[in-house]
């Protein structure tokens, strides 16, 4: 008996370094910048950004920052230790929310070795979220509401009296703080609904006498209180739904899209759904109201934007944990049909988790996926006090790299004019010639092809088509041309480096999974080179995929026919 204890004690103790290490990978997220770059100008200004410092359209308007209690701690890890400081305080902050996580499933009396399997699991189907963004300090501050009103419900608790200060760094973290209030008051809800109303065979709660439900509803009012001690909290508190009403925002960025966008997203969101649900229907009589209430918020909101699923995972695994580990232990015969639906969950998260296998363990910066070597050839050839157009994702690495109010635009202005005129820019419409001027850009720093659509931007064949404009650096996944009569200094570059380099971003976004219509892109430039056998081959891939294309039919027929 001891030894079992030993080893389920053990288990538990490595749940960190192994989370710890799922999240060690390089810096790869393009938000992850801004939130340097913040940070490093409130430490270096001692103060607080409450206008425009970094996109030069917009320089001197009013913006709100809410996520200042996160950048602070991010940068000093940068002065600390470089990018692997960065790195280590991510993967750090994601090892502390599974540890409260593991604890949390072990209110619903899960022992030590089911909590480190489903805990490990989850961490497996949230890892594509274990970026360097002030979400993950959201998480953790959502798993610490989620175990303390978990362990009140069962018993008295003395830290239920945090929750009110978590609440007000939470507000000060991440725009997500209005769902402490939600989850405080779903709870409330529940022990009340729990006491009076449902006869529920939940495990005997510490909530005995209506005093302890006034303390509770005390604290709720000290949680709501609490979110408003923040510079931004009145424009904050119905942020969340702007992920479901601003049709602008969802519709450009892949992680604001519904879950069934990806197949993959959708296939773990649905195992887990499916099993979760028939968790409720086997055990849920001994289930807390909230925790069933949440679930169905959250399996909501989650459908709605992938952005979410992480949340929905959270509230979704302790429910499956309780019933799995419950059942193991009874002579039922569910016992038998419950490890299989616990394998195809398992498997799920594998495979959720294994797309993201570009995500490369270490602990500096992966370049593919900026514009590394183009900032530095910007920064030393002096042009870094030109009029920059920037790819938008690249703006805050751009920030980070050359200083404030050098980049046309961030990941901040999704939506909106600037977004607008971005979007015209890019897509090289009768607009983008006057915007240029109107904008007086000197310098354009993009990639060539959409990481969503695989397709090759419009205004790259028409940059190289116009006698104003000439290609002068060629880098790891970025292009940079210039405006000659302003910088006639700079050497044109040939256009073979040109399609050379797209064609290498092509392949790059074809091995990590980008789909679209990448292979038809890569077809295409294959053409262009005269490298007609690999032309054909990825005519042929994307045929596969699209079979009633017609024109890229009568590409590939004629490859075919020349013997290719």
């Amino acid at each position: 008996m001891n030894y079992r204890f030993n080893r389920d004690n053990l288990l538990f103790i490595l749940l960190l370094p192994s989370v710890f290490l799922l999240a060690t990978f390089n810096i790869c997220d393009f938000d992850s910048w801004i939130h340097l770059s913040f940070g490093r100008h409130i430490v270096e200004n001692r103060a607080f950004a409450g206008h425009e410092i970094f996109v030069y359209p917009n320089l001197g308007a009013a913006i709100t920052n809410p996520y200042w209690f996160f950048q602070i701690p991010l940068y000093l890890s940068y002065k600390a230790g470089g990018l692997a400081g960065v790195v280590v305080f991510k993967s750090l902050i994601v090892s502390a929310f599974f540890f409260i996580f593991a604890k949390l499933l072990n209110e619903f009396r899960v022992k030590n070795v089911y909590a480190f399997i489903f805990s490990l699991l989850t961490a497996l189907l949230v890892r594509f979220r274990f970026v360097e963004r002030p979400e993950i300090f959201a998480y953790l501050f959502f798993i610490i509401f989620l175990f303390i009103l978990t362990r009140a419900y069962y018993r008295n608790t003395k830290l239920i009296y945090i929750l009110p200060l978590i609440q007000i760094l939470w507000a000060n973290s991440h725009q997500s703080a209005s769902l402490g209030i939600l989850t405080v008051l779903v709870f409330f809800a529940g022990m009340v609904f729990d006491k009076y109303v449902r006869k529920a065979d939940v495990r005997q709660p510490a909530w005995k006498t209506p005093k302890y439900i006034m303390m509770i509803l005390t604290i709720t009012i000290l949680i709501i209180g609490g979110y408003f001690l923040n510079p931004y909290s009145y424009s904050n508190l119905f942020a969340p739904a702007v992920l479901f009403s601003d049709i602008s925002i969802t519709q450009s960025i892949n992680e604001m899209q519904p879950v069934t966008f990806d197949p993959s997203y959708f296939s773990a969101y649905l195992a887990v759904l499916i099993v979760g649900i028939l968790s409720i229907l086997l055990n849920w009589r001994r289930m807390p109201s909230a925790w069933i209430v949440l679930f169905l918020i959250f399996s909501f909101v989650s459908f709605k934007v992938v952005r979410s699923l992480p949340l929905f995972f959270f509230i979704s695994m302790p429910l499956i944990a309780m019933t799995a580990s419950g059942l193991m232990f009874q002579g039922t015969a569910l016992k038998k049909i419950y490890p299989a639906a616990i394998s195809v969950v398992i498997a799920a998260a594998v495979f959720f988790s294994g797309i993201y296998g570009r995500y490369v363990f270490g602990f500096g910066e992966e370049k593919q996926l900026f514009a590394s070597d183009s900032a530095a050839f910007v920064k030393k050839q002096g042009l870094d006090k030109k009029r920059i157009f920037n790819y938008f994702g690249w703006g805050g690495y751009l920030s980070w790299k050359l200083g404030e109010g050098k980049v046309f635009i961030d990941g901040r202005y999704a939506g909106g004019n600037l977004s607008n005129d971005y979007d015209h820019i890019l897509a090289a419409s009768s607009k983008w010639k006057e915007l240029i001027r109107e904008y007086e850009i000197e310098i354009i720093i993009v990639n060539s092809i959409g990481f969503s659509d695989g397709i090759i931007y419009p205004l790259i064949p028409a940059l190289l088509s116009d006698s104003s404009w000439r290609p002068v650096y060629a880098g790891a996944g970025s292009l940079v041309f210039a405006d000659i009569e302003r910088n006639g200094f700079l050497q044109e570059i040939p256009r073979s480096a040109v399609f050379q380099e797209m064609v290498d971003e092509a392949g790059f976004l074809y091995s990590v999974g980008i789909r679209g219509e990448i292979e038809k892109t890569l077809g295409k430039l294959y053409l262009k080179k005269q490298e007609y056998a690999k032309a054909k081959y990825y005519y042929e891939k994307w045929l596969k995929r699209t079979p009633s294309d017609s024109s890229a039919r009568g590409v590939y027929d004629m490859l075919n026919n020349m013997g290719y």
